[in-house]
């Protein structure tokens, strides 16, 4: 018996459809085309029968090429059949994949899916589809390729961008690729038609002699033309800035070191030799801005920004919770360059032997596995955040894993005084009054113990001291006094407290945490 089976996988846009296509064209075959969103159209009896169709069809044509189209949605893991026999299309389709695997006829089929984990596992065994590939969204290079290409098909003039040869235009064409991380094939033909049409209405003119496409029409076009799979998955480059955080300047400096620099350069970053980046691992009290952090330095570095916390990640079914974590490492992979954050990462990095069963053992292992590049995550970089680093696993510390250990903790007088500027704007929003000094409520003595949550909190009271002071029908503009300030300060307490900071510190001495200072 031979399998005759391909399955190709690979998000929405990335060229799945158009590489099936062309095989079939290069072995001059004729195509017999379904889908599984078709195929699962009507009743029991029906759907039986438009799979003994289609494979009726293409043997009448032989030599053939049966193309399926989403075949993850043919009766998926999702579904609450039971068996086989419960699932009309699917249990059709294996009989019939086996009898041509037995059978002398020149019938080949080719399955594409937009998630390999979504396709039955019936379908995916050696004897049904043995080859199997994914195809995966054009990195910057292969961008930079297509743009040229599509703007070339597109282009109804001599000086559109893709017509000179000089280095300027390979410049713009750069520029643009590095702008579009995460966007398919498909993403990249809209941008660039999109831009044009920008162009021609810019322009006001369709004279091949006047018309001329510039990066001011794509960076029009950037901003109407979002990637499919950031839409889908909500990935985005975080608006969260190192001004928006105030202090923690310490941090940053060693972020620029172990990760911003490697994703600026990452051509002199090759010419020092293959390595892996260190994960970072931010561990303090709550409330200290180690989220933020997270997404200060994904907007420094222009990349996408995923989070997730780790109980998200845990599932009650058995192999689900594995599968979770090999589809967020995919996610951010086809969405690279991409900064995965794991807020809480304790929950799913604790000590193996705190699982009294397997099953939690089955997914620190599995992250593991994947933190340690055996699935390439090139382009994936990774942060976890952590109150409890006392709990986490002592493999997830070593190496390139989460090797990077860093302490957030309080803020000082001078981090307090930076981050209430960063959250009244210097003083602007809300306004204050002139008797306000924010370097005097920075350095008050019922400010100890507060974290950048607290501060944000201590503002917030401030606020709604003016605002219930001074509130009228006719009052167009609150402004808090230093009055204000007084009050907020009478009501504030600390969310950490003395024994749980020492607790904090303890852990920091005991992993000896390079930036903790005693």
């Amino acid at each position: 018996m031979c399998s005759r089976g391909i399955l190709i996988s690979g998000p929405n846009g990335c060229g799945k459809n158009t590489l099936a296509r062309c095989i079939a064209a290069e072995l001059d075959l004729p195509l017999v085309l379904a889908s599984g969103r078709q195929l699962m159209v009507g009743v029991a009896s029906e759907k039986s029968e438009n799979v003994q169709k289609l494979f009726d069809q293409a043997i009448s044509l032989q030599p053939c090429l049966i193309l399926i189209d989403d075949i993850d949605l043919i009766d998926c893991k999702n579904e609450t059949a039971s068996s086989n026999m419960d699932k009309p299309v699917l249990n059709n389709l294996l009989i019939n994949i086996d009898r041509l695997n037995h059978s002398k006829h020149r019938v080949w089929l080719i399955g594409l899916a937009g998630k390999r984990e979504n396709v039955d596992s019936d379908l995916l065994r050696d004897d049904r589809f043995d080859d199997d590939y994914h195809v995966s969204l054009p990195d910057a290079s292969n961008r930079t390729q297509l743009l040229k290409i599509f703007v070339e098909i597109f282009k109804q003039g001599e000086n559109c961008l893709a017509d000179a040869e000089g280095s300027k235009d390979d410049e713009d064409f750069k520029t643009l690729s590095f702008k579009t991380p995460s966007y398919s094939c498909r993403d990249l033909r809209k941008l660039v038609k999109k831009a044009i049409l920008q162009s021609l209405h810019r322009q006001k003119s369709c004279s091949n002699q006047s018309f001329s496409v510039d990066l001011y029409d794509f960076e029009e076009a950037l901003c109407i033309v979002k990637p499919t799979t950031m839409v889908e998955d909500t990935i985005s480059i975080p608006e969260v800035t190192w001004k928006d955080i105030g202090a923690l300047q310490t941090i940053r400096e060693e972020l620029v070191w172990s990760i911003l620099n490697r994703i600026k350069n990452p051509v002199l970053m090759a010419k020092c030799g293959p390595s892996k980046p260190k994960g970072v691992m931010l561990f303090g009290p709550p409330g200290c801005g180690k989220t933020l952090v997270a997404k200060a330095l994904a907007n420094e570095a222009s990349i996408n920004f995923l989070s997730v916390k780790g109980p998200e990640l845990i599932d009650k079914f058995v192999g689900e919770s594995e599968r979770n974590i090999r589809s967020l490492f995919q996610r951010a992979k086809e969405c690279s360059p991409c900064l995965i954050f794991f807020d809480e990462i304790d929950s799913i990095s604790e000590r193996r032997s705190f699982h009294a069963h397997g099953g939690g053992t089955k997914v620190v292992q599995q992250l593991l596995t994947v933190l340690d590049g055996v699935e390439n995550r090139d382009g994936v970089f990774v942060m976890g955040a952590t109150n409890r680093l006392d709990c986490v696993d002592p493999a997830f510390l070593r190496g390139n894993r989460f090797g990077n250990l860093l302490y957030v903790g309080l803020p000082s007088a001078e981090g307090r005084l930076e981050i209430l500027r960063s959250l009244t704007k210097n003083g602007t929003i809300p306004k204050m009054a002139g008797d306000v000094s924010l370097e005097v409520v920075a350095n008050d003595d019922r400010c100890n113990g507060l974290t950048g949550a607290d501060l944000s909190e201590l503002v917030d009271l401030a606020t709604m001291s003016a605002w219930k002071s001074n509130y009228s029908d006719n009052v167009v503009e609150i402004i808090v006094t230093s009055k204000d300030f007084e009050n907020a300060l009478s009501q504030i307490r600390p969310s950490v407290s003395s024994r749980d900071l020492e607790s904090y510190e303890k852990v920091a001495r005991q992993f000896n945490l390079k930036n903790f200072r005693q």
